[in-house]
Formats: structure tokens, C-alpha cells, sequence
């Protein structure tokens, strides 16, 4: 339709009307609200178990959340926009090692007290650990700087400073289920400077919808390390994994 068209197409559905209200109608129109964008929910796809326990989370309430479903979204559409996906790995590198998310950032995170970290509104210490990918997070994310060595029975050591290339990213941290994803989301925010979310139901919930995960090797395997033996229960999908001598009760 042209715009002669839409003109004539206007005047006779309005030829009825008088002129106040025509005006009155224009008003309207103008001072419409747009209607507010639904939140996604981080939730939705979650099993029912899963997504209690995800709730139940310390670092539910505390850090950004972002489902699988809004995820996948934003995976699809950085293809086509200059707005990339970064995905950081909080876990240890006995289980990045054994399967990941394909291109995310391994940045281990030493838990040692949750609770104690997260009782000052979230004022958490991190100790992110990059082996042999410090180039790779310095493009994508920004330059971070070495931390001091650490000795055994040193108090945790202050975040490392990072310096954002892009405040277009979209930085999204995972664990296992949620717990270390959840803190790394607030400490990176922290220190990043921008938005930076926890993945809902961490890569369980990737891995129990059938997405692909990678050894250290970069081949794709269908074998996903629990983390703890309380994750084994969550894990809805066939799962490889042998090494269950190895799996602590908690972290």
C-alpha cells in the first residue's frame, strides 16, 4: 500500500466522524502506552525438581537469571546483530574438561562459604582461573589482570579488575545447577560494569534439552559431570558419566 492509498483508505473511514472526534481519536492514538514487554521467564523449561531447586538457591533471588529458552533466543539473533554471547563456565576444570558449552570461557570459581559471601547483599570475593585462555578472554571480554599467588590458608583474594571491550555483550555465567553461576553473575557484574546473567538450572538444564556439550578435546560427547552427587538427580538426559567415586556430597 502507498501512501495515496493509505490517504484515501483513512478519509473515507474517518469521513463519518466530526471534528472533535477526529481529534479526540488522533489524542488517543498519540498518547497511547505502549504495551509494557513481557519479562521472559527463566524458569520455563525447567522440570518441576529442577526448578524448585533452582529457586531454592541462595543466588536465585540475588543475581540476573536467564532461562534456556531466552538463551537460545539471544544465541540465534547474535548471528545476525553485533550484540555477542559470551558464556563463562564457573566449574572446575576436572568437569569443564569432561564437557561445556562449546566457546565458553572457563573461569573457575574457589567456593568456600556461599552463605558468607553472599550475607553482605551479595559482596562476593572471586578467584577466576583462566589456564591457557587469557588471550581469547581478553578479545571477547576485556583485559583481566593476574592475581597475586595464593597460598594455602590465605583469606580469598579480591576480584580480578576487568576492563569491558564491548558493553554490548551479553554475559551469561553457568555452573552445574546454579549455585557458583549465580555468584560468579554477581561478581562479574560487579566488575564488568554490566549486566551480566546466571544460566537457570546451569548446564543440566542445556544438557537435559538435548543441547550439545564438548570435551576438552572439542568433540561432542553425551557425558556431563554432576558436580556434587546431590546434581545426579537432576539430570534427565542419558548421561555417560562413570566416575562416581570421584563426586563430593557438596561443594
Amino acid at each position: 500500500v502507498n501512501a495515496n492509498e493509505f490517504s484515501i483508505c483513512m478519509l473515507k473511514m474517518t469521513e463519518s466522524l466530526t471534528e472533535e472526534q477526529f481529534d479526540m481519536g488522533v489524542h488517543k492514538l498519540l498518547t497511547a502506552k505502549q504495551p509494557e514487554p513481557e519479562t521472559p521467564n527463566p524458569l520455563e523449561g525447567l522440570a518441576s525438581k529442577l526448578s524448585k531447586m533452582a529457586q531454592s538457591l541462595p543466588t536465585y533471588n540475588l543475581s540476573r537469571q536467564m532461562g534456556i529458552v531466552e538463551l537460545q533466543t539471544r544465541m540465534a539473533e547474535s548471528k545476525v546483530t553485533d550484540i555477542p554471547v559470551v558464556m563463562i563456565d564457573t566449574r572446575s576444570v576436572a568437569e569443564y574438561d569432561i564437557s561445556h558449552i562449546e566457546g565458553s570461557l572457563r573461569m573457575h570459581m574457589e567456593v568456600y562459604d556461599a552463605d558468607q559471601m553472599l550475607s553482605d547483599a551479595g559482596d562476593v570475593s572471586l578467584y577466576f582461573c583462566l589456564e591457557g585462555q587469557e588471550k581469547e578472554a581478553e578479545q571477547r571480554i576485556g583485559k583481566i589482570t593476574k592475581p597475586r599467588p595464593r597460598k594455602k590458608g590465605d583469606p580469598p583474594p579480591p576480584p580480578r579488575k576487568i576492563e569491558p571491550i564491548s558493553d554490548k555483550a551479553i554475559v551469561v555465567a553457568y555452573d552445574t545447577c546454579g549455585v557458583r553461576g549465580g555468584m560468579g553473575a554477581i561478581a562479574l557484574e560487579k566488575t564488568l560494569g554490566i549486566e551480566v546473567f546466571n544460566l537457570t538450572g546451569g548446564i543440566v538444564q542445556w544438557y537435559n534439552c538435548g543441547l550439545p556439550v564438548h570435551n576438552k578435546d572439542g568433540i561432542q560427547v553425551k557425558t556431563l559431570h554432576p558436580g556434587i552427587k546431590r546434581c545426579l538427580g537432576y539430570i534427565s538426559a542419558p548421561n555417560d558419566f562413570k566416575d562416581m567415586a570421584s563426586l563430593k556430597v557438596s561443594l
